[in-house]
């Protein structure tokens, strides 16, 4: 969504960035010729975490799976598919898990996946493992759920650490 900054130069932001040991992601916005613009960034991120319908769009692909291959393939070095209803797929290229969601009340499902993606931003700052991380980024989307509107149901760390301890999530180490 930013003409002067999408494709190439974003590319060179995020190569840029990278060479100076700078943790890189981007959050896709996808419309016709997604593609070209996120493909050539894919190399120099260290997260990628879109949906399965943003997915289709950069990559072609209609399995989960295959797309989740694809960005590992393609360099991203942590790559992750947020599927809804149906959780998230996450993958380091070694470990790959598959995660569901908190039985909670849905209000708005507006901004739960860019909530999906702080919570797991969240776990790589603080050096999580992949799975803890999606842990994380399933507990502070299912709170940006159950309000109106992206953020004002999304509370301080202690209330969504609390929730993670006291909810169960269904966790399966799964083959890529």
């Amino acid at each position: 969504m930013l003409n002067t900054l999408d494709g190439q130069q974003t590319k060179e932001l995020f190569k840029y960035a990278r060479s100076k040991g700078v943790m890189t992601s981007l959050d896709p916005v996808c419309r016709p010729g997604s593609s070209e613009i996120i493909g050539v960034c894919l190399p120099y991120l260290d997260y990628f975490l879109p949906n399965n319908d943003e997915s289709v769009h950069i990559t072609g692909l209609t399995e989960p799976m295959d797309q989740l291959r694809f960005y590992l393939d393609s360099g991203v070095k942590i790559a992750g598919i947020k599927l809804g209803e149906g959780g998230c797929l996450i993958s380091d290229g070694s470990l790959t898990y598959k995660l569901g969601i908190y039985d909670v009340p849905v209000a708005d499902t507006c901004g739960a996946g860019d909530a999906f993606v702080a919570g797991f931003l969240y776990g790589a700052i603080k050096n999580f493992d992949i799975c803890k991380s999606a842990v994380y980024a399933s507990a502070v989307a299912a709170f940006c759920v159950q309000g109106i509107g992206t953020t004002s149901a999304v509370p301080k760390i202690d209330k969504v650490e609390t929730f993670i301890y006291q909810n169960a999530i269904s966790i399966e180490e799964v083959s890529l």
